[in-house]
């Protein structure tokens, strides 16, 4: 098991960064600075640990 997910690792890897290429060359043809797509990288994780947070504590309360 260990060898098949030290196989995977490198193709999963390389998927994403095919992706996040064509997600930048998209954003940049819309006219986003690298500084503007780094910020709205940075807004979204703040966001979603927020609400990671708050679904954490409500479920906490609810235990």
């Amino acid at each position: 098991m260990a060898l098949i997910g030290l196989a995977e690792l490198p193709t999963t890897i390389a998927a994403g960064v095919r992706d996040r290429c064509r997600d930048l060359l998209a954003l940049k043809a819309m006219g986003l600075t690298p500084r503007q797509i780094m910020a709205g990288a940075g807004f979204i994780a703040l966001a979603a640990s927020m609400e990671a947070m708050a679904v954490g504590v409500l479920g906490l309360g609810l235990a």
